[in-house]
């Protein structure tokens, strides 16, 4: 992905994020559920973008990480040997970022009947990490049940600990924890309601 459209990328999740927050402090729950009609995927680990140069500042600040280590450096120098270190980019206000269960407007998957998540930028949710398979899972809504299914990803999907089986639907339950194996991402599945609840009282 080219650096322009992952800037462009972070500051619609950043927007999205931030609408979503601004929304639920500022109104009831049943305005909220009515204006959102659909689940939520909140973001719990790092939000990593290694493809952005290390001098750039989007966002509020660029971050350095050893490619053996798991802490960002957070002073801000700029990379002396760039063989030994990558780039880690992580806006203060992703710590949590909100990705809607929804059709993305503008661009997403082809198909009807699913919501995808993955690298590709053609997903409905966009996943900046270069261990996420282009297409590495979706979510299918049937009668009032939501269905989380392995889409033969590279590294594999985990619902609560249990390591899906690719292609086969998995019911998913409010708050389950979805981790991405090899990568950092891990992610709570919300219904509207109770992410409502959880924004009231984090803010």
């Amino acid at each position: 992905m080219e650096t322009d459209d992952l800037a462009e990328l972070i500051k619609e999740i950043e927007r999205t994020t931030s609408a979503i927050r601004d929304y639920a402090q500022g109104n009831p729950k049943e305005i909220f559920v009515a204006r959102y009609g659909h689940p939520f995927l909140l973001e719990k680990g790092l939000f990593v973008a290694k493809e952005l140069n290390p001098f750039s500042t989007i966002g509020g600040g660029v971050y350095y990480q050893e490619k053996t280590g798991e802490h960002p450096i957070t002073d801000q120098k700029p990379v002396t040997d760039e063989t030994e270190k990558v780039t880690i980019f992580r806006p203060p206000s992703f710590d949590q970022a909100i990705y809607p269960i929804a059709r993305r407007p503008g661009g997403g998957n082809f198909f009807d009947f699913m919501v995808s998540a993955g690298r590709a930028p053609n997903n409905d949710i966009v996943i900046l990490d270069s261990a996420v398979s282009a297409l590495h899972f979706s979510f299918q809504k049937e009668t009032d049940t939501w269905y989380l299914v392995d889409r033969k990803s590279r590294n594999g999907t985990l619902l609560n600990g249990e390591l899906l089986t690719p292609e086969q639907k998995y019911p998913i339950a409010d708050e389950a924890i979805i981790h991405l194996k090899v990568s950092e991402k891990m992610f709570q599945f919300y219904q509207n309601a109770t992410l409502w609840e959880h924004l009231k009282k984090t803010q």
